[in-house]
């Protein structure tokens, strides 16, 4: 799920189709979609975090 500025901001984990007729469900009496998500937090919250690429100008560790 983005934002109005492209940034993600969650995970859609599933969806639901609601129709007006549930006994005989087809394209032309589907009401909506239900979109259940999590926010971008907790999915980052769930993973190691990524170090970040060592600056330009830093000094380089030396080698074993």
């Amino acid at each position: 799920m983005l934002d109005e500025c492209g940034n993600v901001v969650g995970h859609a984990s599933a969806t639901e189709a609601v129709f007006c007729d549930d006994v005989e469900p087809s394209a032309t009496n589907h009401q909506m979609t239900l979109r259940i998500a999590t926010v971008a937090r907790d999915v980052l919250a769930l993973i190691d975090p990524i170090a970040p690429p060592p600056a330009k100008d830093a000094p380089v560790p030396p080698s074993k």
